[in-house]
């Protein structure tokens, strides 16, 4: 024994003490090492991520509205001005003529949004008279003044008393173009034509 403690002495003492500073510090270290671990292992992952709040704009519709001045039904042949028609309650009657289509003022301008838009004219070859062979699908295109076009495509008809003029009176929650003209041999009736609209521009 001692042998050892002989050769424990010969140690210079600087390198003894380093030496045990030295120990102490990985020991502190190894422990401390494996606590860390530890933690980490039985801690809860935090969730990390970024939310974002995307909001789509609001899609807003155009509106767009107009004066008509002109009717086109291409597949029968009809191009005509379109006037605005005044209603004389001294003879009770609207105005008419037999070159030309008459737009109701009561109602509706043609719009993009609601209503019903009504013309009338006479049955005669020169401006209704051919709406007799209306079909469905056929396309009626109405200019404005301001440049818009309307097309609408018809849908259906009904006969109608000549006395009934709530019709001049439907709004529609989308829009619609009703044309009106004389029906009977005496013309003792009025014929309804109904189109809904297709596209506005």
């Amino acid at each position: 024994m001692r042998g050892i403690s002989d050769k424990a002495t010969k140690i210079p003492l600087f390198i003894r003490v380093v030496s045990l500073y030295v120990a102490c510090f990985l020991i502190i270290s190894v422990v401390y090492n494996v606590s860390a671990f530890g933690n980490k292992v039985n801690a809860t992952p935090k969730k990390v991520g970024i939310v974002m709040s995307i909001q789509k704009p609001a899609i807003v519709k155009r509106v767009i509205y107009g004066e008509p001045v002109s009717l086109q039904i291409e597949r029968l042949g009809i191009n005509l001005p379109i006037k605005n028609g005044v209603y004389d309650s001294t003879t009770g009657k609207w105005t008419l003529s037999d070159d030309a289509v008459y737009f109701a003022q009561i109602t509706a301008l043609p719009n993009n949004q609601r209503g019903n838009t009504f013309l009338y004219g006479h049955n005669d070859r020169n401006v209704f008279g051919s709406l007799s062979g209306l079909i469905g699908g056929d396309l009626a295109i109405i200019r404005t003044a301001n440049n818009h076009i309307f097309t609408y495509v018809y849908s259906s008809d009904e006969t109608i008393p000549p006395d009934l003029t709530s019709v001049l009176y439907a709004n529609p929650d989308t829009p619609q173009l009703t044309m009106m003209t004389c029906e009977g041999v005496f013309s003792q009736a009025r014929r309804l034509m109904y189109f809904n609209l297709l596209d506005a521009k």
